[in-house]
């Protein structure tokens, strides 16, 4: 009887379905590691693509930003111009104005609103429709009017329908009149309005150059959580896409969303073919783990850029432990500036380069840190080797390690070229203001309270025009006898 079961069992052995067995048993055990594959490939592709999608946004966004502040910015000195001389007459205005549209800029025409009236227009030619135009019939550029006003502050609008046709972003700019040596508030005299034509900014900027190639929208943050969306459609929005926030002057902002050309799915066309191969190499044993060992270098290569990244990044980078503020690991741009050595380094925390001045500052910011996860923007100054300091700007988040130990991502960047060249554009502003102040010998430019007339401020000149200095000038009346 043993004799038979042998034989049996011989002869399962030499049966063709037993033989094969393994070869299902193993194909059976490959399906799920074939699937985990498939999805592996398919976030890794949609990762690359966004991030490739996020790069090219980031660029568009820096040159929207960039384009945008410089148009906003060549106004100020034309802002000073009429606040010191509310009653400047219209071929000076334009004298004035034609000088900012010199260059590269995107303006479209630039006009002043005495009492909310617009008066003064440059270029005249094909905007003539708009003067005259009173913003008190014009409810919706009223409220932006009034903002500006009451914020005493830059307000930036659009897209608007223009009543000379076509659309425009508007800066809108308060303009006051010199402050009462009573020390009354300042007398608002009207605004200032600068459009941006809409295509040109576009198309500056590259945003119609990288809408043929991805499906972009733009929406304003108007604190709801649908914004109007100005260009593209709204639905870009429900399509996971990639968001991006674009500053504006006033401290408002757009949203900018993008997908590739048909969506996510359309962009990942070699899947179908990726699986066919899958299917294919899954007969085999060996093949699988070389797609698995493929898929591992293609995650060590997308470490490896980000590390690239982390190494190469202009803007500081750095790791902390939450408690004791020790520096775990920084990037060459946070070393650099300091005057330290990676070791010296390794060896300080940020409380050692942080002034002690800013030890309450420090205190909010851990506190916002432990609070919401998170701080910054947060300006401060770092102590360098050699005791002198620098300007930094901070945003961090709070992260835990695989043993649960808190940690702190900071992004450190250094503002002392931008701190420049802010002080250098206030001191070409200043610059402006001498030089209206140093206008000549011929012409006073003067200002004086409305009810009385008396006079609050005049230009060098007044001793050639009218025989008296300055100090007995201010305190008469304009409209009487010297």
């Amino acid at each position: 009887m043993m004799h038979n079961a042998a034989a049996r069992f011989l002869s399962c052995l030499h049966n063709r379905q037993f033989i094969f067995l393994p070869v299902f048993v193993v194909g059976i055990c490959l399906l799920p590691v074939g699937f985990y594959v498939d999805h592996l490939h398919s976030r890794n592709q949609e990762r690359d693509l966004r991030d490739t999608v996020f790069a090219r946004l980031s660029l568009l966004r820096a040159t929207l930003e960039g384009h945008i502040t410089s148009n906003a910015q060549l106004v100020q000195g034309l802002v000073a111009s009429v606040s010191v001389e509310p009653d400047l007459p219209a071929d000076k205005f334009a004298q004035l104005a034609q000088y900012l549209f010199k260059g590269r800029s995107q303006l479209r025409n630039i006009g002043a609103a005495p009492d909310l009236i617009i008066k003064y227009m440059y270029p005249l030619e094909g905007n003539e429709a708009a003067i005259g135009l009173n913003f008190r019939h014009h409810p919706k550029q009223l409220e932006a009017v009034l903002r500006a006003r009451d914020s005493e502050s830059l307000i930036f609008d659009g897209p608007v329908d223009l009543v000379q046709g076509g659309q425009g972003f508007i800066a809108r700019i308060p303009v006051f009149l010199d402050h009462h040596e009573s020390g009354e508030d300042h007398a608002f005299w009207g605004v200032i309005s600068a459009v941006i034509d809409v295509d040109q900014l576009y198309r500056a900027s590259g945003l119609l150059v990288l809408a043929e190639e991805f499906d972009i929208a733009l929406r304003r943050n108007d604190g709801q959580e649908n914004g109007k969306v100005f260009f593209g459609t709204g639905q870009i929005f429900d399509q996971r896409p990639v968001l991006l926030d674009i500053s504006l002057p006033d401290n408002s902002s757009w949203r900018m969303a993008a997908i590739p050309k048909g969506g996510w799915s359309a962009a990942s066309g070699e899947s179908i073919l990726f699986r066919l191969g899958l299917i294919l190499t899954g007969v085999l044993i060996l093949l699988p783990l070389i797609a698995i060992a493929r898929f591992h270098q293609k995650n060590q290569d997308s470490e490896t850029r980000l590390r690239t990244l982390f190494v190469m990044s202009p803007v500081g980078i750095a790791l902390n432990d939450y408690a004791t503020g020790q520096f775990i690991e920084f990037n060459d741009a946070l070393l650099a500036p300091t005057g330290y050595s990676r070791e010296e380094f390794l060896n300080l925390t940020y409380w050692d380069i942080t002034p002690r001045e800013y030890a309450a500052d420090e205190a909010r910011q851990l506190e916002s840190l432990r609070a919401l996860g998170s701080f910054g923007p947060y300006r401060k100054e770092y102590i360098r080797k050699d005791g002198n300091r620098y300007q930094v700007q901070l945003n961090g988040v709070v992260i835990r390690d695989a043993s649960g130990r808190e940690l702190i991502w900071s992004i450190i960047e250094d503002i002392t070229a931008r701190l420049h060249a802010e002080q250098a554009l206030r001191e070409s502003q200043e610059r402006y203001q001498r030089l209206v102040e140093d206008i000549g010998g011929k012409f006073v430019i003067y200002s004086h309270k409305a009810l009385t007339g008396e006079l609050t401020y005049i230009s060098s000149g007044v001793d050639k025009v009218f025989g008296i200095t300055k100090e007995e000038a201010i305190g008469r009346f304009w409209d009487r006898n010297y």
